[in-house]
């Protein structure tokens, strides 16, 4: 059974969150609490920043999901100018494709941290160059 913790990094240099979710999302109860995390953490930082989700403890049921998708929009539209998310096995990564997917949330899901840092990099260089055009 998952902890119900999120444990954050944050790089200042990069403007980047780490997050590593260790979550069971049953009810709405549980997806208001995490995405309160989430929410929390991105005030106390106090800017828009890129978000690195390592989701390999997250779990969030079929029956909650549109909800779960609502609330995550709230965040990521307030909060963040990108999101990738990874995984360290397959299924996971599967999983939660499936869960993002049928909560109409736009992300993807990468094979372990670099390559996720790889695409928020690639994001930072594409909104920089956008604003030299």
């Amino acid at each position: 059974m998952a902890n119900q913790t999120v444990h954050f990094d944050y790089d200042p240099d990069r403007n980047i969150l780490f997050s590593v979710d260790d979550y069971d999302i049953r009810e709405t109860t549980d997806v208001d609490a995490f995405v309160r995390l989430y929410h929390e953490k991105c005030q106390e930082i106090g800017k828009k920043l890129y978000l690195v989700a390592k989701i390999d403890g997250l779990l969030v049921r079929k029956s909650i999901n549109s909800y779960y998708g609502e609330r995550a929009r709230e965040v990521i539209g307030q909060h963040c100018l990108g999101l990738v998310r990874y995984a360290d096995t397959d299924i996971k990564r599967m999983s939660i494709r499936a869960t993002v997917r049928r909560a109409s949330i736009e992300t993807d899901v990468y094979v372990g941290r670099d390559e996720a840092l790889k695409a928020i990099e690639q994001m930072q260089t594409a909104t920089k160059n956008k604003g030299t055009s």
